[in-house]
C-alpha cells in the first residue's frame, strides 16, 4: 500500500475483515468522510472492483463504496 495512504495523513484506517470478505476504512470521529478524499475513494473503488464488499465507517454510520463509483448507506 502508498506510504500516502497511511492514516495518520489520510485520517482513515483500512483493514480487511478477517471473518468475512469486507474491505473497511474506518474513519477518524473528527474527520467522519475522509474516505471521500480522491486517494482514498480511488482505493476504495479499486478494491470493490476486485470483488471485495467494500463498507465505510464513521461513527455508528456506514457506507457501501460500489465498483462503478457509487456509493450510499450500508446497513
Amino acid at each position: 500500500m502508498s506510504p500516502r495512504l497511511r492514516p495518520d495523513r489520510t485520517g482513515t484506517i483500512l483493514m480487511e475483515d478477517p471473518d468475512s470478505d469486507e474491505y473497511r476504512a474506518v474513519c477518524d470521529p473528527e474527520k467522519p468522510f475522509a474516505w471521500l478524499t480522491p486517494i482514498v475513494f480511488k482505493h476504495l473503488v479499486a478494491m470493490a472492483k476486485s470483488g471485495r464488499i467494500v463498507v465505510a465507517k464513521a461513527g455508528l454510520k456506514s457506507w457501501r463504496i460500489r465498483a462503478n463509483g457509487q456509493w450510499g448507506p450500508y446497513v
